[in-house]
């Protein structure tokens, strides 16, 4: 009996295989990230008086940090513990709330210059949100890095 309702169906699937995500995107937004930065924060050092605020250093900080998460994400890569990016995921969730959001509505400087609600902060904006969603997917969304033995 072919349709027999007592037996269950058979289905190809193999335990040892861990499919990896494609990430073919994420690499080229770290390598269009990478290359957007470097020539940003070369300007910085070029700019005459630079002398950068603690909130421009943490900016900068945090910048750095989220890029090897994005490197990690980018190219299946366990970097430091899983436990590190959950936590950093939400303090650069709030601290992307304040650079983008706050900041720029109370008028207040970031690197000496007041952003202006322009087409530069709206393309901020969706970086912004890459970088935020970046570190969430690592810590909480991609276990097959985390899981390697």
């Amino acid at each position: 009996m072919k349709n027999d309702p007592y037996k269950t169906p058979d289905a190809d699937l193999a335990i040892d295989k861990v499919q990896k995500p494609k990430t073919i995107w994420w690499k080229v937004f770290f390598f269009l990230s990478a290359l957007i930065m470097i020539l940003a924060v070369g300007g910085l050092f070029v700019m005459e008086e630079t002398v950068f605020s603690y909130v421009e250093w943490l900016d900068l900080a945090t910048t750095a940090i989220n890029f090897v998460g994005l490197f990690g994400l980018a190219f299946n890569v366990a970097i430091g513990r899983q436990s590190f990016w959950k936590y950093f995921f939400y303090f650069n969730l709030i601290a992307t709330l304040i650079y983008l959001i706050i900041f720029p509505l109370a008028g207040i400087e970031m690197y000496g210059l007041v952003t202006e609600l322009d087409i530069s902060y709206a393309i901020g904006i969706v970086f912004g949100f890459l970088f935020v969603w970046a570190p969430y997917l690592y810590g909480f969304k991609r276990p097959q890095i985390w899981n390697r033995t």
